[in-house]
């Protein structure tokens, strides 16, 4: 039991040592569709995050829709 307590303590310590680099997005990752990305567009209820099993083929051969919401979402 001491063993397990010093090495939380140890951890705890060590982990307030890192240094957090800030997250730095813009031209990385983008902003357009940033909604989208960050769930909170208006259509976060329809979000359906059960797994789908797919092949990269599979996505390959998908026709694009003929017209995109004015959103720009999917």
């Amino acid at each position: 039991m001491k063993r397990l307590l010093f090495s939380f303590t140890v951890f705890v310590f060590i982990s307030t040592l890192t240094v957090s680099v800030p997250a730095q997005c813009g031209v990385k990752c983008g902003s357009e569709r940033w909604a989208l990305k960050s769930l909170s567009d208006v259509d976060v209820d329809e979000v359906d995050f059960d797994a789908i099993d797919k092949s990269v083929h599979w996505l390959r051969t998908r026709q694009r829709p003929k017209k995109l919401p004015a959103n720009g979402g999917l």
